[in-house]
């Protein structure tokens, strides 16, 4: 098992295999997170993810599960998940428990240098509502390609703010709540690989 160390200023763990901007929710075995991957990421940008206030649901459409967020005043952003991706090995029902924190990170598009990078202590009802929509991932046939064209189907009907509109739940997180970091060395987290 690698021990790897997690900070603005520090490469992200995770590569990614597409080039330029994009948004992933991925689910390690400390938590779900959200890598924000902007191209050279303007100091406005930085700031807004570490700073200003955040506010998250959860969609579900066509059993595809999505986290539906965004920053201050800015324009929501949407990112689907679901359990069934990941190989055998790594079984989210294994984990046993809840997620008590949603990470945030803000990743260089172009270098995947970490820029700002948040903490958010999830309340016990979204965090539980969280575990239960995975685990009713596990309930329902899965298979790559039809998830694939639900998607596609999906995001050619629906913007990202009518997606938010079809929320489970929803969790509004101010600004001052939480780790907010966008300079390096400030804080850093240990991710076991």
């Amino acid at each position: 098992m690698n021990v790897v160390q997690v900070g603005v200023g520090r490469n992200f763990p995770l590569k990614r295999k597409e080039i330029g901007d994009g948004i992933r929710v991925e689910y390690t075995s400390f938590g779900p997170f959200i890598a924000l991957y902007f191209s050279e990421p303007t100091s406005e940008e930085i700031k807004m993810i570490a700073n200003e206030a955040v506010e998250i649901r959860l969609a579900s459409a066509d059993e595809i599960l999505f986290f539906v967020f965004h920053f201050g005043d800015n324009n929501w952003m949407d990112a689907p998940f679901n359990a069934r991706i990941y190989d055998a090995e790594f079984d989210l029902r294994n984990l046993g428990n809840r997620p008590e924190n949603l990470y945030i990170y803000l990743v260089d598009a172009m270098t995947n240098i970490i820029k700002a990078m948040r903490i958010i202590e999830l309340e016990e009802y979204f965090s539980t509502c969280i575990w239960e929509l995975i685990q009713d991932q596990y309930e329902v046939p899965f298979n790559l390609e039809t998830y694939a064209a639900k998607l596609n189907r999906i995001y050619s009907s629906y913007t990202s703010s009518q997606i938010a509109d079809c929320t489970n739940l929803g969790l509004k997180i101010d600004s001052n709540k939480g780790i907010c970091v966008s300079k390096p060395n400030d804080f850093e987290i240990l991710w076991y690989e």
